[in-house]
């Protein structure tokens, strides 16, 4: 029912864009909820409910030229990214998550897609939610072996900015372990070592 594509501002926070072209229908939700795998990324280190949400920007209005088959205008230095962590961000700003469901039951690690040769299958037989999407996504990186609070630079965000502590920084909620509250068994009992993306 929808003639195209509209704009949604981020907001005064913006760090990468100003406003974000995506489907309508996103301005009648009473609420968004994220449902993501529990995986790395080459980039962003880990892809959780967060970053779950490059998926709702259309392809189309941000690649760089028509070969691309991704979102290419999203992605800054090859070697070390603050733009993708940054886009993130601004897309958390403009559609926030009100609930986040993280799908470890049947996953990957080593690879952040089919193209990546160190691309395995896994069952951790996992799942983690929650009402604040940053520390869902932090408890899915401590799932994962890795530290949610790790600088930028160090495993497993070694090809970007840690968007976890950006999203904490802009007060989306926290990665800060002992400052989430979990219900059901403790980290340390469900935890499986995941093999990064990159090595």
């Amino acid at each position: 029912p929808y003639p195209g594509y509209a704009t949604f501002p981020v907001g005064v926070k913006a760090r990468v864009y100003d406003a974000f072209t995506l489907h309508p229908v996103l301005a009648e939700l009473d609420m968004v909820v994220s449902v993501a795998k529990l995986k790395v990324h080459s980039t962003t280190g880990v892809t959780l409910a967060l970053k779950n949400l490059i998926g709702l920007a259309p392809t189309s209005e941000y690649r760089r030229s028509e070969a691309d088959n991704n979102r290419s205008w999203f992605h800054g230095n090859v070697n070390f990214d603050t733009r993708l962590p940054r886009v993130v961000i601004d897309l958390n700003e403009t559609v926030p998550v009100k609930l986040a469901i993280i799908d470890g039951i049947m996953t990957s690690e080593g690879g952040a897609g089919p193209w990546d040769a160190n691309l395995i299958q896994i069952k951790p037989g996992i799942l983690a939610a929650g009402f604040d999407p940053v520390a869902t996504d932090a408890v899915g990186t401590a799932l994962m072996g890795f530290d949610p609070e790790a600088q930028s630079g160090s495993f497993p965000f070694v090809g970007g900015e840690n968007h976890l502590i950006l999203a904490r920084e802009a007060r989306l909620g926290t990665n800060i372990l002992s400052e989430i509250g979990i219900r059901g068994p403790a980290i340390t009992e469900l935890k499986v070592p995941f093999k990064p993306a990159r090595t």
